[in-house]
């Protein structure tokens, strides 16, 4: 299964829509960014350029 991480105003509905399309499986997980959840050690491990 995959991650798809995202936040309102980043483009990640069109990787969603790809993924309902092909029937792929995933979960969302939704970071905030008012909180700098995108700097987060954790997120940075995932990403290190730290882009939603």
């Amino acid at each position: 299964m995959h991650t798809l991480y995202w936040a309102p105003g980043t483009a990640a509905f069109a990787p969603q829509a790809v993924m309902e399309e092909i029937g792929l499986e995933y979960e969302l997980r939704y970071v905030d960014l008012d909180k700098a959840e995108h700097r987060s050690p954790e997120y940075l491990a995932v990403n290190p350029g730290g882009y939603v």
